[in-house]
Formats: C-alpha cells, sequence, structure tokens
C-alpha cells in the first residue's frame, strides 16, 4: 500500500468502524460506486447542503424495496455529516476512502 493512500484507508476506516460498515457491504453497489456516492455527499455537504436535504435525496434516488442498500448509504450520509475527521477531508479524498475494500473480496460491476 502506498504512503499516500495509508491515510485515506485510515479515514474511512474510521468512519466505516463508527457506523459499523464497510464499503464492501452495501448490497447492489460496488465499492467505486459506493466511494463516488461519499465523494458526492461530501461535495454536497461542502457546498453548504444539510444532512436533512442529504437524506431527503437519498431517500427520493433509492428505489422502494431496496431497504438494506437505503439503511447502509443513509449510514453513510450521517457518518460523513457527523463524524468530524470528514470535516477536515476533501470530497475526493471522502470518496477514495469509501471505495477503498475493507476485505480482498469486493463486488464488481454487473
Amino acid at each position: 500500500m502506498s504512503a499516500a493512500l495509508h491515510p485515506l484507508r485510515i479515514l474511512g476506516f474510521i468512519g466505516l468502524g463508527l457506523v459499523g460498515q464497510e464499503p464492501d457491504e452495501v448490497p447492489g453497489m460496488t465499492c467505486a460506486e459506493v466511494g463516488e456516492f461519499a465523494r458526492q455527499v461530501a461535495e454536497q455537504k461542502a457546498n453548504g447542503a444539510l444532512l436533512a436535504d442529504a437524506l431527503r435525496r437519498l431517500h427520493e434516488s433509492v428505489p422502494s424495496g431496496h431497504v438494506d442498500r437505503q439503511r447502509a448509504l443513509e449510514d453513510i450520509v450521517k457518518a460523513i455529516y457527523r463524524i468530524e475527521i470528514f470535516s477536515t477531508a476533501s470530497p475526493e479524498e471522502v470518496g477514495r476512502a469509501y471505495s477503498l475494500p475493507a476485505r480482498s473480496a469486493c463486488p464488481e460491476a454487473d
């Protein structure tokens, strides 16, 4: 692992550990997709969007019937807004941290 990725992995593990989730545990999404989702959320937060707005957009965008996916993504949104370490990272860093698989296996894109 390169030295540049080490802090990103730590950042992601802190956030994911606090919500008890790994990036490869979002049903139906690859690690890269989870990372892109996290980057978008962090970018919206950086642009002044409120947590309530981010959660509303999430609930509107996830199709009904995908309850487990919605819960997992909601945990990520809440972590990005509530965990202080994410406030010091750029949206790109947050996205990269969330896209790193915590285990050797990570779902491939369909």
